[in-house]
């Protein structure tokens, strides 16, 4: 009987992992796309349909300064359209609030 509780208890704090990795990288992702939408219109409108890949979606914790800039909170994830793999997103963030988000690998 405990194995199976232990079991069960271990999947889900996995799934409460996998949902805030989820929605780590969305808030990142909306982030992302609000800066570039003045500053880079044509891969807005690109990347506007593309959802972070849960499976792929990863949290690094640290405690680093860039320059002056504390950041404690990197998130990195793949993002998917419907039509399959559109690229790579990298964020940094400090309080888990997006400061700063890189895409890259992006299908032309």
């Amino acid at each position: 009987m405990l194995p199976t509780f232990a079991l069960a208890a271990q999947t889900a704090l996995a799934n409460e992992e996998t949902r805030q990795e989820q929605i780590m990288a969305q808030r990142c992702l909306t982030f992302g796309l609000n800066k570039l939408r003045a500053d880079n219109p044509g891969l807005h409108a690109k990347l506007q349909t593309a959802r972070p890949n849960a499976s792929t979606a990863v949290i690094e914790r640290f405690d680093e300064n860039i320059g002056s800039q504390h950041i404690a909170t990197q998130v990195t994830a793949n993002l998917e359209t419907k039509q399959g793999a559109t690229g790579e997103m990298m964020c940094l963030l400090e309080n888990d609030e997006p400061l700063f988000v890189y895409f890259y690998n992006l299908d032309e």
